[in-house]
């Protein structure tokens, strides 16, 4: 196949000055730049592979996050939590009744690491902290009625 090359004038006059052939040059050039972009292709194409694999660990460590949350406040709600905490946290699940000192589940969250302590807050996109306060939101509808 034919093509044409476009020299500015300069580098035509120095190119020929130096009898250096434009058609070995050009086919050494471009064989590099094919190469460079199939490997570039099949990068992009093993990052997306690694990226749906990774994804799908996410999931699972979320999964496995929330099952340990519900766990725990399975186990809260039954052993520990007093009346006026199950009900906040059933009417306020975004954490604030935290704010309350002596909270027990304070002291459990803390060493889970889903709270934050010091401002008393709960991350409510955390997996952890999703399973744990569904768990106790089931406890406190199931036992609410027996009160």
């Amino acid at each position: 196949m034919k093509t044409s090359i476009y020299l500015p004038d300069e580098l035509a006059e120095q190119v020929r000055a130096h009898d250096i052939s434009i058609s070995a040059v050009a086919q050494t050039a471009l064989r590099k730049a094919v190469n460079a972009a199939q490997f570039q292709q099949r990068a992009i194409i093993d990052i997306e592979a690694v990226a749906a694999r990774l994804r799908g660990t996410v999931d699972d460590e979320d999964r496995q996050q929330f099952e340990d949350g519900h766990t725990d406040g399975l186990a809260w709600a039954r052993n520990l939590a007093t009346v006026t905490e199950l009900r906040n946290l059933a009417q306020e699940p975004d954490g604030r009744f935290l704010e309350l000192r002596g909270h027990t589940l304070v002291e459990l969250l803390r060493t889970q690491q889903s709270i934050d302590t010091d401002s008393a807050t709960v991350d409510n996109e955390d997996p952890y902290w999703k399973g744990f306060r569904t768990a106790a939101t089931e406890v406190w509808e199931a036992v609410q009625p027996l009160l």
